[in-house]
C-alpha cells in the first residue's frame, strides 16, 4: 500500500488493496492528535493548578494541557492529545472546575470549612526587586492575589513575602511571583549613544516610534532629560540587544534624511551663484531672494533637526562607548 502526504493540505492519499486502506485508517484515526479549546473562568484556574491535579491527568492520559498565560485573562484551556482520550480529559477538567466554584462559593457564603491544608508560605526576593513584584499601584500583588484567592504581604525592608491561603491558591500564587522575580533578575540596563539632535526624530510624534519598540521588543526606553546622548534600553538580555540594533539602524536612517534635506536646502543657493548676473540692477532685484534665503537659514539654525549635521563618526558612536 502507498501512503501520500501532501506539500499542502490536510488530505492524505491512500492506494492499495480495500482491506489494506481499511486498517491504515483505522490506525490513523487511533493515532490522530486534535486540540480541543475548554471555557473555565479564569479565577478558577488556579485552584485546576494547584495539587499536581494537571500533571496527573497529563501523565495518564498522554496528552498536553495548556493554560493562557499570566498576563491573559482568557479563559480558554487548550487540550492536545490522542482523539480517543480527549472526552476523559474534557469530563476531568470540568470536574476540576465544578469542584474549585463550590469551595469558591462556600468562601463568599461564610460556609467553607477551615481547609485541613490551608498554610503560608514565606519567599525572600532583593530589596531592589520589591518594588517590581508589586507592581505599579499594587497592580500586579491585587492581581494575583485575587486570582489566586490567598493574602500576599510583602515587608520591603527585607524583601520577604509571605502568602498564606490554601495550598491550592498558595502554589499558585508562589509560582506567579517566582516568575515575576526571575523577569527582574533576567531584565538588564544597557546604554545607547546617540547624537542628542536625533532625539526627537528617533521618538517620533508623541513617541509613537518609541512606543513601537517598546511592544516589539518588549523593553523600557528611555532618553535623557538634559542634553546627554545617553539612551537607556531596559529588558531581558537578548530583547534588549534586538532593540539595540534596531534603534542603531533608525539612527541611521536620520541621518541619511538629514543629508539629504541638506543637499536639497544647498542646492538652490549653489544655482543662485552659478547663474549671478553681473548687472547691478540684477544684483538688486537678486537681493530679496538673498533675504528670503537668510531668513530660511536662521530658521535652520534654530532647528537641529535641519541644520547641517556632524560628519557620519560623530552622529552615532558605537554602542557602549561615549560620544568624543
Amino acid at each position: 500500500m502507498r501512503v501520500t502526504f501532501p506539500k499542502e493540505g490536510d488530505v492524505v492519499l491512500l492506494k492499495g488493496k480495500d482491506a489494506d486502506i481499511d486498517s491504515a485508517i483505522a490506525l490513523f484515526q487511533e493515532n490522530l492528535e486534535e486540540t480541543i479549546t475548554i471555557k473555565v473562568p479564569k479565577n478558577l484556574h488556579p485552584a485546576i493548578l494547584g495539587g499536581g491535579k494537571i500533571k496527573d491527568l497529563n501523565t495518564r492520559l498522554g496528552v498536553v494541557i495548556r493554560f493562557p498565560e499570566r498576563e491573559s485573562n482568557s479563559p480558554n484551556i487548550s487540550v492536545r492529545g490522542k482523539a480517543s482520550v480527549l472526552p476523559e480529559a474534557e469530563k476531568a477538567l470540568n470536574e476540576f472546575a465544578e469542584e474549585a466554584r463550590a469551595r469558591q462559593e462556600e468562601r463568599a457564603a461564610g460556609r467553607e470549612k477551615e481547609p485541613s491544608d490551608r498554610h503560608s508560605e514565606t519567599l525572600t526576593v532583593k530589596p531592589e526587586y520589591v518594588g517590581g513584584v508589586i507592581g505599579r499601584g499594587g497592580s500586579n500583588i491585587r492581581k494575583v492575589s485575587d486570582i489566586a484567592g490567598v493574602r500576599i504581604d510583602i515587608r520591603k525592608d527585607s524583601g520577604e513575602i509571605v502568602v498564606s491561603g490554601s495550598k491550592d491558591g498558595v502554589e499558585f500564587a508562589l509560582r506567579e511571583l517566582r516568575e515575576t522575580i526571575n523577569d527582574l533578575e533576567s531584565r538588564t540596563t544597557e546604554v545607547l549613544h546617540v547624537n542628542p539632535r536625533y532625539h526627537s526624530r528617533l521618538a517620533g510624534k508623541s513617541f509613537a516610534n518609541l512606543f513601537k519598540v517598546q511592544d516589539e521588543f518588549n523593553v523600557t526606553v528611555k532618553l535623557p532629560r538634559n542634553e546627554t546622548d545617553e539612551v537607556t534600553v531596559t529588558g531581558s538580555r537578548d530583547d534588549v540587544l534586538a532593540a539595540i540594533a534596531f534603534l542603531k539602524e533608525s539612527v541611521k536612517e536620520i541621518e541619511f534624511d538629514l543629508k539629504q534635506e541638506n543637499t536639497r536646502e544647498d542646492r538652490p543657493r549653489r544655482d543662485q551663484r552659478d547663474q549671478a548676473p553681473s548687472s547691478s540692477s540684477s544684483q538688486a532685484q537678486a537681493q530679496p531672494q538673498q533675504g528670503r534665503s537668510g531668513s530660511r537659514q536662521t530658521i535652520q539654525a534654530n532647528d537641529p533637526f535641519f541644520a547641517p549635521p556632524p560628519q557620519a563618526q560623530q552622529n552615532v558612536t558605537v554602542w557602549g562607548a561615549r560620544m568624543s
